[in-house]
């Protein structure tokens, strides 16, 4: 009976041990990934704007997102509480998409617009 008890404490604590092991094995300092990610973006959005001609910005812009992809997973994964970290981005969202209009001069539209509008084109055709 001495012997089962001290098996099943190990175990217990052996389970512990895994709950407080990271989630990923990786630098989970993720600044200098977001860094780079904001370089390329800025160089991207540098090209469309004064180099439509050189496409090699856009190339390097396109680094971009999966970097920033990344980032966000790793939050995801270490945030205390998803509900609140999903609530920042969606409100983020929302401040820089009347920037992201004004700076484009065109406005997004929704999957169901662009899903609507894709019907309809394919219908007159």
């Amino acid at each position: 009976l001495h012997t089962a008890y001290r098996r099943q404490r190990q175990m217990c604590i052996r389970d512990s041990e895994q709950a407080t092991a990271p989630k990923l094995k990786t630098n989970l300092d993720t600044d200098f990934l977001k860094l780079i990610a904001i370089i390329s973006m800025v160089i991207d959005h540098v090209g469309s704007a004064f180099f439509p001609q050189y496409p090699v910005f856009r190339w390097i812009g396109r680094l971009a997102f999966p970097i920033f992809a990344y980032c966000l997973t790793v939050g995801l994964l270490y945030t205390h509480d998803i509900k609140k970290y999903l609530i920042r981005l969606g409100i983020f969202a929302l401040v820089s998409q009347p920037f992201y209009i004004f700076a484009t001069h065109v406005a997004l539209r929704t999957s169901c617009e662009n899903l609507a509008h894709n019907l309809q084109k394919r219908k007159s055709v």
